[in-house]
C-alpha cells in the first residue's frame, strides 16, 4: 500500500511539473520570451490600445504586483472550487 501511494505522489508531482513546463512553453510561444510589461510593445499596452491611458497607469505596474495579483486570484479561485466540491460532496 505504501508503494502505491508513493507512486501516486510521484505521478502527481511529475504531472504538475509537466503542466507548468507546457504552460511556460505555450506562453513563451504565444506572447514572446522578452519581459515587455512596462514597454509600449507589451501586452497591457496592446490591450489598452491607448498610449495616454497606458502612460497614466504605468507607474502602478510592476512585475511583483502583477505576479502577486495573479497568484491571489488563482489561489482564491482554487479555494472556491475546493469549497464547492466539499459542499457538494457533503450533500450528495
Amino acid at each position: 500500500m505504501a508503494d502505491t501511494s508513493r507512486i501516486g505522489y510521484l505521478f502527481i508531482i511529475f504531472l504538475a511539473i509537466l503542466i507548468l513546463g507546457i504552460s511556460f512553453l505555450i506562453g513563451g510561444m504565444l506572447v514572446g520570451w522578452d519581459n515587455t510589461w512596462l514597454s509600449s510593445k507589451g501586452t497591457i499596452s496592446i490591450l489598452l490600445d491607448d498610449e495616454e491611458k497606458f502612460q497614466s497607469i504605468r507607474e502602478n505596474l510592476s512585475s511583483t504586483r502583477i505576479i502577486l495579483t495573479i497568484f491571489i486570484t488563482k489561489l482564491l479561485g482554487f479555494l472556491m472550487i475546493s469549497m464547492a466540491v466539499l459542499f457538494l460532496k457533503d450533500f450528495y
